[in-house]
Parts: C-alpha cells; structure tokens; sequence
C-alpha cells in the first residue's frame, strides 16, 4: 500500500484486510530466535520515520519506531506477521507486511 498525495488536490483513503490476511500465501522468512532484522528501503530517498508493527490474530500486538534500521526477532519458535511502515512526510508513505518463523 503506498500514499503519495498533491496537498493541493486534496486526500486519499484505502482500505485493506489484516496483514494476517494478505501475508497468508507467502512463504515465511527463516530466522533464529532474537536474531536482528534489517529493514531498508530501496529508494532514493529513505523514510524520516520506521515504525514495525507486530500483528497476532488480526490484532496490534505491538508498535514500535525503528532507530537504526533493526529490531530483534521474538525468541520463541512460530510464526510472525509484521507490517512496516515509511513515512517520508505527511503525504508520502508506504506500508508493507512479511512474515518470519522463528525456528
């Protein structure tokens, strides 16, 4: 999902199911437990902001604003579903959903 909006012509609104939901027929990324997580996104410009969010049966677990591009993999084995969001102002974002199993 992206958002780049003219603030002169006005705003935009979407609608998408969980992450949960459209992650379900992508093969999950292998990791070990409390291994760290790179995220980076391949644009000329990087995002001001990085906020990872952690989804568990189509609720928030959890939130967090990424400071150097990382963050640690939970350290029990499952699956997990994350969604990432790039906030390059008020009118440009972007939002993308993974999974990873934690072996």
């Amino acid at each position: 999902m992206y958002n780049w909006l003219d603030k002169k012509k006005g705003g935009n609104s979407h609608l998408t199911p969980p992450p949960e939901e459209t992650t379900k027929n992508i093969d999950a990324i292998a990791v070990e437990p409390n291994s760290n997580i790179t995220i980076r996104f391949d644009t000329k410009y990087q995002p001001k902001q990085i906020e990872v969010i952690h989804w568990n049966q189509g609720e928030i677990e959890s939130k967090i604003i990424l400071n150097n591009e990382k963050f640690s993999a939970p350290t029990l084995p499952g699956i997990y579903v994350y969604e990432i969001n790039g906030r390059w102002d008020e009118t440009h974002d972007s939002a993308h959903s993974f999974r990873i199993e934690v072996k």
